[in-house]
């Protein structure tokens, strides 16, 4: 008669509690990896964004000093484009990297562009549009999507990039026209 060999309870049990441990370690560790691939990805994202803004102001002066016409993007449909060729770039939560505020179109129209078949009102919550246009408040919405907001001011010839707060990371904007950047933390 040959015999049947097994495992004991005991070394399933031990078995068990080895990988009880190891879960309970390895778990936390992996979850930080993934928060801190996330920032990162949310973070390279507005860098280039920024980077990319500032890249095109320098050409279009080059540009213009030479005589050329300007090739500056004049909507956040064309600054959209430029931060991500093809739309193929997508947020940690997987929705777009990049989306556009509300152009800050100050030309007197008192912010009845019609956002969203509002008539001025914010979208997000419900400030009254008086003033310039610039209806939305992005300052803390998709606060927990990773998304970098995209606003074009057409009168003075501006565009502002905002990271909103995303996991551990705080909430910056980038104002940068022709001759200057400004970056503003919150």
């Amino acid at each position: 008669m040959s015999m049947v060999r097994g495992f004991t309870l005991i070394e399933m049990l031990i078995v068990l509690a080895i990988i009880g441990v190891i879960s309970a370690v390895a778990l936390p560790a992996y979850r930080g990896y993934v928060e801190t691939a996330k920032m990162s990805k949310v973070n390279s994202a507005y860098e280039n964004a920024v980077r990319v803004a500032r890249e095109e102001f320098v050409k279009d002066t080059t540009r213009v000093s030479m005589g050329l016409p300007s090739t500056l993007p004049r909507t956040e449909e064309e600054w959209l484009e430029v931060f991500n060729p093809g739309g193929h770039a997508t947020s940690p939560e997987g929705g777009p990297a990049y989306v556009g505020g509300t152009s800050k179109n100050n030309n007197g129209n008192n912010g009845n562009n019609g956002n969203n078949g509002n008539n001025g009102n914010n979208g997000n919550n419900g400030n009254n549009g008086n003033g310039g246009g610039n209806n939305r408040n992005h300052g803390n919405s998709g606060s927990g999507t990773g998304i970098i907001y995209v606003i074009f001011d057409d009168q003075d010839i501006e565009v502002e990039i905002r990271r909103p707060k995303y996991l551990s990371l705080e909430a910056f904007s980038a104002k940068i026209k022709r001759n200057s950047i400004v970056v503003e933390e919150g």
